[in-house]
């Protein structure tokens, strides 16, 4: 049986070419690596290198070693994750999000539903939120696009819409509403955790500075004493309520509007259907 810390050795190998390069990468001396790629040699029974002048090279059956090596690796990589996410999902539900926003809505709602299970919340990239439900590490996601595929069943579960945070005795704390174009060259606290926020404010905001504080606890403290305005949304604000004397001032651009999806698998429709049921009750309002 070829060992797992051979085919690394054996992938790197390929990848870096020689073999100070590799032990170097892989914190080893060059004369173990060389037994280890000694004893992989003689593991597949064949020769996998050729030796020029002290130098050792992939020779074909080589190659094709380090590639078939490499795909094992990947799929040992997926089993791990795959099994670690069955063994969390009986004992946690965990909710994928493209924004912060709808974490704050509905994490009491699934509290409320599932109150046996513990709730986590994390924020990916749409592409990494569908990709992570079909591996069963998200047994929801939260999408702004409805997945298109018949493998998944989701609801639209809401909009959210972006507010700047003024202190009280800034010059536009008294506006009704603002654009991008008018707040574009300010400074803003932001959280850091904003998914796909983030992409938008910099883009319709390219002169902007963003002073990224990672978490809501960094982001409040910062917030109540500085002067500098802040970035948050309608959902935020209506879970966590004003941070001082600051003053909320919608943001009255289209891009600063977002609707949201609720998406599982739809073999697990039935499972999460109280879920679905609430949601729905909460749109007819």
């Amino acid at each position: 049986m070829i060992e797992l810390h051979l085919m690394k050795q054996l992938v790197a190998f390929k990848e870096h070419k020689t073999l100070s390069k590799t032990a170097s990468k892989l914190f080893l001396t060059q004369p173990s690596l060389s037994r280890s790629m000694k004893q992989i040699e003689e593991l597949f029974g064949v020769p996998l290198f050729d030796r020029e002048k002290g130098r050792l090279f992939l020779n074909a059956n080589g190659l094709l070693a380090a590639e078939l090596s490499q795909h094992i690796l990947m799929m040992e990589r997926q089993m791990v994750t795959q099994v670690r996410a069955l063994d969390r999902s009986s004992r946690t539900l965990t909710m994928g999000c493209c924004t912060p926003g709808p974490i704050y809505k509905l994490m009491p709602l699934l509290t409320q539903t599932f109150p046996g299970m513990t709730i986590a919340a994390e924020i990916q990239s749409e592409n990494a939120l569908l990709k992570g439900l079909t591996e069963n590490i998200f047994q929801f996601v939260v999408t702004e696009k409805l997945p298109e595929s018949s493998e998944f069943f989701g609801v639209q579960c809401g909009s959210e819409k972006l507010i700047a945070e003024f202190p009280a005795k800034h010059p536009l704390a008294g506006r009704k509403t603002m654009s991008f174009s008018e707040l574009n060259g300010m400074d803003f606290i932001l959280n850091a955790e904003s998914g796909s926020w983030t992409d938008v404010l910099q883009q319709m905001m390219p002169d902007s500075r963003f002073i990224k504080l990672k978490g809501e606890y960094a982001v409040k403290t910062v917030s109540e004493t500085s002067s500098l305005p802040g970035i948050a949304s309608d959902w935020a604000l209506s879970i966590r309520g004003k941070w001082g004397a600051r003053k909320a001032v919608p943001i009255n651009d289209a891009e600063a509007g977002k609707k949201y999806h609720f998406s599982c698998l739809m073999k697990h429709r039935k499972q999460f259907q109280d879920v679905f049921d609430m949601l729905a009750m909460q749109s007819s309002k």
